[in-house]
């Protein structure tokens, strides 16, 4: 199998190092680029050549100079087909919605055990979107406020599922993706491979015309296809 080439953004210089030495651990993974800010790595990216563009970016938020979402979404121009994995020490909700807004493929906390990192990374080079637990629990709970039918200015109107032609399968595994299910979990439960829920899923994106898994969860709780959020 191919080594997945990644690009990692860390401003502390023991964190970048263990990383580094983490990475080199794992013969499928290579580390192309390491910066120490989002304008460092950007022009680091630039000097790359196309066959060492990196599949995935992990990308520390809080960094001097440009920072990390800013960076994300300078990337996500640059680098279209990369993936970038937000790595941060807390699960703000404010910098969740502005990394996801710009760009960014997971969110991941830097308290996680390095091997669930690596699968992280794994995961959203094979196109898999990866949240830490206290991450999905705070996108979740954050999208439920948002959408509370008695909240001043919520939307009235609402698209019945129907109108998107989605499959029972496919309305089936987006209920289970509003349920805060993972990719394995929902291959587990409804016992189908994990490639055949991403393709599923990117079925369901297509036809909600939404391009992540925080969208299609707001718009599900907006429509309340499955029920009243938070109820």
């Amino acid at each position: 199998m191919e080594n997945i080439k990644i690009a990692w953004a860390e401003d502390n210089a023991q964190l970048q190092k263990l990383y580094v030495d983490a990475v080199a651990l794992y013969p499928d993974l290579q580390l192309v680029a390491t910066a120490r800010s989002g304008d460092e790595l950007i022009m680091r990216l630039n000097r790359l050549p196309a066959d060492q563009h990196p599949q995935v970016v992990v990308m520390d938020v809080e960094m001097p100079g440009m920072n990390g979402i800013e960076a994300t979404r300078r990337i996500s121009a640059l680098l279209p087909d990369a993936k970038v994995l937000m790595f941060t020490v807390f699960e703000d909700a404010n910098h969740l919605f502005q990394a996801i807004t710009a760009g960014a493929s997971g969110y991941l906390l830097k308290d996680e055990p390095m091997p669930q990192i690596v699968q992280a990374i794994k995961d959203a080079a094979k196109g898999e979107v990866r949240l830490s637990p206290l991450i999905a629990s705070t996108l979740l709970q954050t999208v439920r406020n948002q959408w509370k039918p008695d909240q001043a200015g919520a939307p009235s109107d609402k698209t019945p599922i129907s109108a998107y032609e989605l499959t029972p399968r496919e309305i089936e595994i987006l209920g289970m993706i509003v349920d805060g299910l993972t990719y394995t979990q929902i291959a587990d439960k409804i016992f189908i491979s994990p490639s055949t829920v991403r393709k599923h899923i990117e079925n369901i994106y297509a036809k909600l015309h939404v391009n992540s898994k925080a969208q299609a969860i707001q718009l599900s709780y907006r429509n309340e296809w499955f029920g009243t959020p938070g109820a």
